[in-house]
């Protein structure tokens, strides 16, 4: 922009007033992507900001130096010099992104359009998984509270205790083999009465207890 601001003024316009035409004139050729700004072309994709996006996504995961050295924020694309249908990773408003490999090889991260669309479709795709997933999960929830107020399905003849843990076992597996304070009064019980058993009642208690784990 500074050199049309130059331009301007070489042809008498007050600096002032350069600075805002040049601006309207920049604005007018160039379009924001993320956070670069790149020229306006009679084929520059619609879905380019999209397409972006899952660029920088991809190469973020590819790349161990990208993920490392940027946020994603700083990232976006920018077109390769003379050309219209390739564009390279860049940062810091328009500095391509320069990766060093295994055998010393400097290179740039650069795409094809077929390579922004085919991240932007599985990008796409991903997204709509993970919100079928979530719906899903969702829903599972709704059902088993519903079930759990109401003692139907999974929870009907379930005593107080067993549709707590039943509930628990359903919605945070992960927590469910913690002993609950229910689970270690009962079991202390159970040795009581162990301990002032009989060798027979002691068997019979024994069966009792492994067939009800």
């Amino acid at each position: 922009m500074s050199k049309l601001t130059k331009e301007y003024i070489k042809l008498g316009v007050a600096p002032d007033v350069a600075v805002e035409l040049a601006a309207k004139d920049y604005g007018e050729s160039h379009t924001r992507v993320r956070n670069i700004m790149v020229p306006k072309t009679t084929d520059l994709p619609k879905d380019i900001e999209e397409m972006a996006t899952a660029a920088v996504n991809d190469s973020m995961l590819r790349y161990p130096y990208v993920a490392e050295n940027f946020s994603s924020q700083e990232l976006s694309i920018i077109p390769v010099p003379g050309t219209t249908d390739r564009w390279s990773l860049a940062h810091g408003g328009g500095i391509p992104v320069t990766i060093v490999n295994e055998n010393k090889e400097v290179f740039l991260v650069e795409f094809s359009i077929d390579d922004l669309e085919s991240y932007m479709v599985t990008q796409r795709s991903d997204a709509g998984l993970a919100r079928v997933a979530k719906n899903a999960e969702l829903n599972f929830r709704r059902t088993v509270e519903a079930e759990f107020t109401t003692r139907t399905g999974r929870f009907e003849g379930l005593d107080d205790y067993e549709a707590r843990k039943q509930r628990l076992r359903l919605l945070h597996p992960e927590r469910s083999f913690r002993l609950e304070p229910e689970d270690i009064e009962r079991l202390g019980g159970k040795m009581t009465e162990m301990l002032e058993a009989t060798p027979a009642e002691v068997s019979a208690k024994e069966r009792e207890m492994a067939g009800g784990s």
